[in-house]
C-alpha cells in the first residue's frame, strides 16, 4: 500500500503545500496537502486510502456538485461548511455510501448508522441490524389459492383467449395508488359508525320482536 500511495504522490503535477515526505524503511508518508491538481491525475481518479489531500478549487456549490457527480460515487463524502443550505444541496444532489458534515470518519463509530458503499465504492452495508440484513436473504413464497374466487380470477390466463380476458387481466395488473393513512382511517371510522348503527337497529328490532311475542303470549293466556 505504501508503494501505491507513494506513486500517487510522486505522479501528481500539483503543488505540495504541506508534507510530501516519504520513507520506505519506516513505511511512512507524511500527511500531505496538494493544490493545483489536474482532473485526470491518478490521485484524482483512484481511491487514495492514504494521507494525501488533493484540493480542487470551484466557484460555487453547483460546480462542486457537478464535479462530484462526474465521477464514481465515493464511499464517504465529507462536507465542511457553516452554510447549512450548501450542505443540504450537496446531500440532496449527490450520491455516496455515506456523508458526514463538519467531521470525518466518526460515522464509523455509530453502530446505528449503516456503513457501506454504492456503485463502484461497494455494495451493501453493515453495522448493527444492517449487517444481519446484508447477509440475509428474504425468500418470497407465493401459494396459489384454488378457491372459487381464485379460479375465477385465474381463468383469464388460459386459452382460448378473448378480448374480455385481456381487459380483465389489464384491470388486475393495473398499478393502483395506495390510499394514505388519513383516507384509510376515515373509511374505518365510517365503517365503525355504520356497524354500530346496524347493531343498534338489530338490537331495537330484537327488543320489539320480544315485546310482540310477550303480548301474543299474554293474549293466548287470556
Amino acid at each position: 500500500n505504501w508503494e501505491r500511495v507513494n506513486h500517487l504522490l510522486k505522479s501528481t503535477n500539483g503543488k505540495i503545500e504541506i508534507g510530501g515526505e516519504a520513507d520506505l524503511d519506516d513505511l511512512y508518508i507524511a500527511p500531505t496537502v496538494i493544490t493545483g491538481v489536474e482532473d485526470d491525475e491518478p490521485v484524482m481518479k483512484d481511491e487514495i486510502f492514504g494521507p494525501l489531500l488533493p484540493i480542487i478549487t470551484v466557484n460555487s456549490v453547483d460546480e462542486a456538485v457537478e464535479f462530484i457527480n462526474a465521477r464514481e460515487k465515493p464511499l464517504s463524502l465529507y462536507v465542511f461548511s457553516s452554510n447549512k443550505a450548501a450542505a443540504e444541496v450537496i446531500k440532496a444532489q449527490t450520491s455516496s455510501g455515506s456523508m458526514v458534515v463538519n467531521d470525518a470518519v466518526v460515522h464509523l463509530s455509530v453502530e446505528t448508522l449503516p456503513f457501506g458503499g454504492v456503485g463502484a465504492s461497494g455494495m451493501g452495508s453493515y453495522h448493527g441490524k444492517y449487517t444481519f440484513t446484508t447477509f440475509s436473504h428474504q425468500k418470497s413464497v407465493l401459494v396459489r389459492d384454488f378457491s372459487a374466487i381464485g379460479e375465477y380470477l385465474g381463468e383469464n390466463r388460459y386459452p382460448p383467449y378473448a378480448d374480455w380476458k385481456i381487459k380483465r387481466l389489464g384491470l388486475l395488473l393495473k398499478n393502483r395508488k395506495i390510499p394514505n393513512c388519513v383516507s384509510v382511517n376515515f373509511v374505518c371510522f365510517l365503517l365503525g359508525i355504520g356497524f354500530a348503527f346496524v347493531v343498534k337497529l338489530l338490537a331495537e328490532k330484537s327488543n320489539f320482536c320480544s315485546f310482540l311475542t310477550t303480548c301474543k303470549d299474554d293474549v293466548d293466556a287470556k
